[in-house]
């Protein structure tokens, strides 16, 4: 980069095509990102104190720590997290677990798993996971020495394993001499196999409860199934786990307005569950709104649970508390922000904080404290090639069209980098509750009413009356060819069935009947093959009478989740200037819905046509098999068994 100043030209077009202050929330994908960014300034003393409960864990000082980090919407409760992140493993401190969403908060035990395996499988340092770090240190422990550094035996495992495929019964079996009180062997090999990038994705579905194709099970030397809901299994991983590193388990997104089936709030049934952490190497971080915290933890009224809240404060006794942003915080932000966009464009501003006027920021800000967020949209607001902007123009309350395209582009891509945040996650998701899936496509559904995708109009989303079919068929789509003024309408019902065994046999025996019905026809959406003769031959007679089976993949469902997401909190914030109208027209201007593979197929008339001697086996054959969608490329500004036991020292690395 030159020393000169870039051509004021170059600047300007740059500013036209492109506002850094349009990313202004941090997202859970921000959480994630190896590369940290903030304003180390901001929030500063709340992260002092995080840290001071991490070490009193570490030294061994506690056992167990806990904190609610209270904090108005747009404080950076998630920034805060995200540097914590990031802190930890550079400075090799702790395993750092985030659960950011809650979908059944009666099965909230279950996702607490779910969390931990996933957020395990987020790297700790490049190229190597936290599952694979975990996994040297109880092979080093086993020998009593370290060979070779945690990389190089991540690199080298594959090869040793392709020389001596017995080496994992080797490991599994020596480090679990070393382990007299575990439960569970196969807990060790599990986490071995996660050195196997192959494995690795099988290893964690297995961890985290979800059932393994026999043959996967089998390669791997583990149980096809178990209990994952089982608390005491989560137990048993954790105090495995936190033999060797600390855990920090940090809940975000705790004041969506969820509540269970024992009617506690989504914070309160989060919050219950540190009262079963006990006597293990554990920080739990809570972080919520300040009336969340008052209304809902520290003074619940008429909570049904009310000593199980008391017994979770025994654990959590600490509240730390974020600021608003005085204006030295302000001005840092808002150069911190203007300094990555220049770099990453390669270009010298005339001054630090062009194109605003450094003198009239400082007088606009010293009114009073201000949030993050707040500071972010009038920077957004302001955003402009002209000269230096002055505080006291008028600034007008309705953006152009164009930035509010821009902004509303953002937030999407945003929501959409969440959704591909943890794909192997989703995948597993979507396959264990596919009533995801049906969800979704709901959603989109509704959106197309009166719309047309390849020439199919779509008439009405009809619930599924009949009790007989109402569980396999939620919901029918009524269509019609878009130029038939007096054709037959058609009812297309949605039938996601990611079932096996019997369970797939006997919801295909009654999708037959369901297809049957007058001007009716079955869509089954799957992503797996179909096994066994019966669910074959009830899927082949699907097809033969009208029907269809559409095989997708979860790129096929990603943008639909990533809207889902987007209309579902947009709510949620109160200074979110968009509306859901806005998003719509967006959604619409781009065809993110009207050029889904997956919705067309649902709409588009089969012609897959069955010859008479066709057999069984090839039934994948008449699936219609979908394009991938390519894994879109972000690009956002973050601001964010029959082996003895061995000696392990006998081993080569």
């Amino acid at each position: 980069m030159s020393n000169e100043f870039t051509d004021p030209k170059i600047i300007n077009q740059l500013i036209e095509q492109h506002n850094p202050f349009s990313a202004k929330v941090t997202a859970q994908h921000n959480v994630w990102s190896n590369d940290y960014s903030g304003v180390t300034s901001i929030n500063q003393s709340a992260f002092e104190q995080v840290l001071a409960l991490i070490d009193a864990v570490d030294t061994g000082k506690s056992e167990v720590e806990g904190a609610v980090i209270i904090g108005e919407r747009g404080l950076g409760k998630t920034q805060l997290l995200a540097r914590l992140h990031h802190h930890l493993h550079l400075n090799d401190k702790a395993f750092f677990v985030y659960m950011g969403e809650y979908e059944n908060l009666d099965k909230v035990k279950s996702e607490l798993l779910q969390a931990l395996v996933y957020s395990l499988k987020r790297e700790y340092r490049p190229n190597v996971t936290q599952w694979q770090v975990l996994a040297a240190e109880m092979y080093f422990e086993a020998r009593g020495d370290r060979p070779c550094t945690v990389e190089h035996l991540v690199n080298q495992f594959p090869s040793i394993l392709g020389k001596n495929p017995s080496r994992i019964n080797d490991w599994t079996n020596g480090i679990a001499h070393k382990l007299e009180s575990l439960k569970n062997i196969y807990l060790i090999r599990a986490i071995l196999w996660t050195l196997i990038p192959e494995a690795a994705p099988f290893a964690a579905m297995w961890l985290a409860g979800k059932k393994l194709a026999d043959d996967s099970a089998k390669s791997l030397g583990l149980p096809p199934d178990r209990d994952g809901d089982s608390f005491s299994y989560t137990s048993d991983l954790l105090s495995l786990i936190t033999r060797y590193k600390t855990v920090v388990f940090c809940f975000d997104e705790l004041d969506t307005p969820n509540i269970s089936s024992l009617m506690l709030t989504t914070a309160q049934a989060v919050f219950s569950l540190a009262k079963d952490f006990y006597k293990k190497r554990i920080v739990l971080l809570f972080a919520m709104f300040p009336k969340t915290y008052r209304e809902e933890i520290r003074d619940p009224i008429d909570c049904p649970m009310n000593t199980t809240i008391l017994a979770a404060k025994d654990r959590v006794r600490n509240e730390i508390k974020l600021e608003e942003l005085g204006v030295e915080a302000s001005l840092a932000l808002i150069e911190h922000r203007l300094q990555e966009f220049y770099t990453q464009h390669s270009v010298i501003p005339p001054d630090p904080f062009y194109p605003f006027d450094r003198e009239k920021l400082i007088q606009f800000f010293s009114n009073g404290t201000a949030i993050a967020r707040k500071v972010l949209r009038y920077c957004e607001e302001n955003w402009t090639p002209q000269p230096p902007v002055g505080i006291d123009m008028p600034i007008d309350p309705k953006p152009k069209k164009q930035t509010i395209t821009l902004q509303i582009k953002d937030r999407y891509q945003q929501h959409l980098q969440d959704v591909y945040s943890d794909i192997d996650k989703l995948e597993a998701d979507l396959f264990e509750e596919p009533e995801k899936i049906t969800k979704a496509l709901r959603f989109a559904f509704d959106h197309l009413i009166d719309q047309v995708v390849d020439e199919m109009k779509i008439f009405a989303v009809i619930d599924e009356q009949d009790k007989a079919y109402k569980d396999i068929v939620p919901f029918k789509v009524k269509v019609r060819k878009a130029d038939s003024q007096k054709g037959h309408y058609a009812f297309i019902g949605v039938a996601v069935i990611q079932k096996t065994g019997v369970s797939l046999t006997k919801a295909l025996e009654k999708l037959v009947k369901f297809n049957e019905l007058n001007q009716t026809r079955a869509c089954l959406i799957r992503s797996d093959d179909i096994g066994g003769k019966m669910a074959r031959g009830y899927a082949l007679e699907i097809i033969q009478k009208g029907g269809e089976w559409v095989q997708f993949h979860t790129d096929h469902i990603a943008p639909v989740l990533a809207l889902q997401s987007f209309v579902d909190k947009l709510g949620q914030d109160d200074q979110e200037p968009l509306t859901e109208q806005q998003i719509w027209e967006y959604v619409n201007q781009e065809r993110i819905l009207i050029n889904n593979p997956l919705i067309k197929e649902i709409l588009s008339k089969p012609e897959t046509r069955v010859s008479k001697d066709f057999k069984l086996s090839d039934l994948a054959n008449l699936a219609s098999k979908l394009e991938r969608i390519p894994k879109p490329t972000f690009t956002t500004i973050d601001v964010s068994t029959n082996s003895v036991a061995t000696d392990l020292k006998d081993d080569v690395i």
